[in-house]
């Protein structure tokens, strides 16, 4: 008898939380291995996804087996545990026919209100979902309550997204993006508390810091993994720019406190107008990297600051950093205009 991959899992993750509440993939992938002599290739996914109640579908069958903790850490899943949209509907043990006799003491009835036999519950997805992905939703009236809940976090997130995306993702691998956005995200909560630029300015260094020291980049052309100050600096300062600055979040008080903090974001347009401009005041500074992969060190990205500083105290109407951003969207357009005229 070839026993499904996802019994084997639900199996082998009851045994494993007899031992321990908590485990990792690799382990579950190794007891199967020990347990039944299964190494096939579908058993990775099968714990990252399909099997985990709280992480989204992206496999036509489902099952609310492990619960994800954090990165590489799992235990069982448990009755009132959050479950994923997408896995709302699927059961949370296999059937009792599909499971080898000696491992059947395991199982436990289902709640009453959650009791399906194996025939009606096919019944009700190929019903449901003919063609497409068969997942059975539960059907409620639309809560305005619980959309008031999430209306902040979806405002946040969806800002972040705008504005990291366009600005750096491309440089760096799916992973990381998703690693570095969710260190980006944190500095929201933090903003109500800044009430001076030296406070501004190490909550801003830590994050840099924790981006360069604690994630790595691994693609074809940084085999070394290495992210640089200049790197790390664009996507946390084009997201404080657009959230802040321009969007006046997290609050119209918040905002008018914080943006006189905020960094100007590095570029190689705004770095080498400035250089190409500001020849003085670029010597002065010893001539900096005008190339985000060359500033590989906090001083000479606080150094690109401090020369923006210089250029701002010329007015005393203007000082915010962010306003030599704007350099960006001038080059663009001067470029445009030189491409069309050489076309």
């Amino acid at each position: 008898m070839i026993i499904p991959i996802h019994v084997e899992i639900w199996i082998a993750s009851r045994l494993l939380s007899e031992e321990r509440e908590f485990f990792a993939k690799k382990e579950l992938i190794e007891f199967i291995r020990e347990e039944f002599g299964d190494m096939r290739p579908g058993i990775s996914i099968h714990i990252s996804s399909c099997c985990v109640a709280n992480k989204p579908s992206n496999h036509p069958r489902n099952y609310n087996y492990l619960y994800w903790v954090s990165y590489g850490k799992y235990r069982i899943y448990r009755e009132g545990d959050y479950v994923h949209p997408d896995k709302i509907g699927w059961p949370s043990q296999p059937f009792m026919e599909d499971i080898p006799v000696r491992y059947r003491y395991l199982i436990k009835e289902y709640p009453q209100q959650k009791s399906i036999e194996r025939e009606e519950f096919k019944r009700k997805i190929l019903y449901k979902y003919p063609k497409s992905i068969r997942k059975e939703y539960k059907v409620e009236k639309i809560n305005l309550e619980n959309l008031r809940n999430f209306e902040r976090e979806a405002i946040n997130k969806t800002m972040l997204m705008m504005a990291y995306n366009p600005s750096c993702a491309r440089i760096f691998s799916k992973d990381t993006n998703k690693k570095i956005k969710k260190k980006i995200f944190s500095i929201i909560e933090s903003l109500s508390d800044t009430k001076t630029q030296e406070n501004f300015d190490r909550i801003h260094k830590d994050i840099l810091d924790d981006i360069v020291l604690n994630i790595k980049n691994f693609r074809r052309n940084n085999p070394s993994g290495i992210i640089t100050y200049g790197q790390a600096q664009k996507g946390l300062n084009v997201f404080l720019k657009v959230y802040v600055d321009w969007a006046c979040l997290p609050s119209l008080e918040i905002a008018n406190n914080v943006r006189l903090f905020l960094h100007c974001p590095l570029d190689s347009n705004v770095m080498k107008a400035i250089k190409r401009n500001e020849a003085d005041l670029y010597l002065k500074y010893g001539r900096l990297p005008c190339d985000l992969r060359n500033i590989t060190t906090y001083d000479q990205y606080l150094n690109w600051q401090r020369l923006i500083d210089e250029i701002l105290e010329r007015d005393e109407q203007q000082n915010k950093r962010t306003l030599i951003d704007v350099i960006w969207y001038l080059e663009s357009l001067r470029k445009k205009d030189l491409n069309e005229f050489f076309n």
